[in-house]
């Protein structure tokens, strides 16, 4: 008796316990022009490895609803498909890191989406005509997180000239890299700063709530600091929330990050080039070493890459060189060798085909890309998420150029 007990508090028994809830949301479209077909786009499980679930309605009056289940509150959204003026889209397709893939996807009707988040229950969202909800009802993490979106918005909207000097900058073809990196540090500080005062305090402030778990995960920047911090959040949550396989996972990856902070050494790990052969890290040990994350699907990444490639050719005869991990798929290999191509990169690629489960991902609890590692001849890391210029000034400085 004592030890069926004990089985029934255990982690593990609570997380197989966890039971799929039913939802069903209501959808107004009287005020919404030519919708042929609505559809929901949800995740049962939060869970990457698994893909999205996508249900549709053919629309034959003003008010359709979708029923489902999930197992945990995730975020979701209702779209539709709509013609994008032939300029909005041109523009679209002159972005940095665009390749002919990319620009394809762009051709023909795209998604106009309104995203929420779903809990278990009843949601009602009335859209107008540009797929905005001009009202919503529901459980109160619903309308929470419609405030949070809000909240977020008008903090950007209240910092609107550094958002367009930014754009300027950027322009994704005027302005010199050097301005655009200042511009990219400022708005960097500006949303982390939005992310506490938004998100995080959300967490301080509400920690019982369904919303509280997406609200931690949307309140760790990019470039995350104090790791602690984010663990210390993440055990105000509720022991049911803590043990919910997203949460498991997010913890998992927090403790993970430790060992990517600066003066912790790297642990040997391997994977395979676009050759097929296996590489060691610890191969490239007696050098400087740029362990560079990225994909051939990240925009962001590749728009980097013609600055990367003149910092690596500037000091490829020093005792320096860059490793590229990429976080591909098994049916992108042909993309991603064609982006190394493309973009012309010179150093050595791998990759294990894992996407965001590729193992030095998770070695380091990388969630979001471009990511990278600045590590010394003997392993241990100097520096990290440099931007080239900043890297090539770290680089000057090592070699004294």
């Amino acid at each position: 008796m004592k030890y069926l007990l004990f089985l029934l508090l255990t982690p593990q028994f609570i997380t197989a316990q966890i039971k799929p809830k039913e939802f069903k949301v209501t959808v107004d479209l009287s005020a919404v022009k030519d919708v042929e077909k609505l559809y929901l786009e949800y995740s049962n499980s939060n869970d990457p490895d698994n893909p999205d679930i996508t249900d549709s309605i053919t629309v034959t009056n003003h008010t359709v609803s979708f029923i489902g289940i999930i197992l945990e509150p995730g975020t979701a959204a209702i779209y539709r498909y709509k013609e994008y003026p032939k300029e909005f889209i041109e523009q679209m397709k002159k972005m940095p890191g665009m390749d002919e893939e990319m620009k394809k996807m762009l051709d023909g009707p795209q998604q106009e989406r309104y995203p929420f988040f779903l809990v278990p229950g009843e949601t009602t969202i009335t859209l107008d005509a540009s797929m905005v909800a001009s009202k919503i009802t529901g459980p109160p993490a619903v309308l929470d997180f419609d405030k949070l979106k809000k909240e977020e918005e008008h903090y950007f909207e209240k910092h609107s000239s550094l958002m367009d000097n930014f754009l300027s900058a950027v322009a994704y073809t005027k302005g010199n890299a050097e301005n655009k990196q200042k511009m990219e540090k400022r708005l960097d500080s500006l949303n982390r700063r939005m992310k506490d005062d938004v998100y995080l305090s959300y967490v301080r402030m509400n920690p019982a709530s369904p919303l509280a778990l997406y609200a931690l995960v949307q309140g760790i920047p990019v470039k995350q600091d104090s790791t602690d911090k984010y663990i210390q959040l993440f055990y105000l949550l509720p022991s049911q929330t803590q043990h919910l396989p997203s949460a498991e996972r997010l913890l998992a990856r927090l403790k993970a990050s430790k060992n990517a902070e600066i003066g912790q050494f790297v642990k040997d790990f391997k994977q395979l080039d676009s050759l097929g052969n296996k590489v060691k890290f610890s191969s490239f040990k007696g050098r400087y070493v740029l362990i560079d994350l990225w994909a051939s699907w990240c925009i962001p990444c590749r728009s980097k890459h013609p600055e990367l490639v003149r910092v690596y050719q500037k000091f490829s005869q020093e005792n320096f060189t860059i490793l590229g991990i990429a976080l591909e798929q098994k049916d992108d290999k042909t993309k991603w060798l064609k982006a190394i191509n493309n973009d012309k990169l010179l150093w050595t690629q791998v990759t294990d085909y894992k996407y965001w489960n590729n193992a030095v991902a998770l070695q380091f609890g990388v969630h979001s890309i471009p990511f990278n590692l600045l590590v010394d001849p003997t392993g241990k890391i100097i520096d990290k998420n440099l931007n080239p210029s900043d890297l090539e000034n770290r680089l000057a400085d090592l070699f004294k150029k």
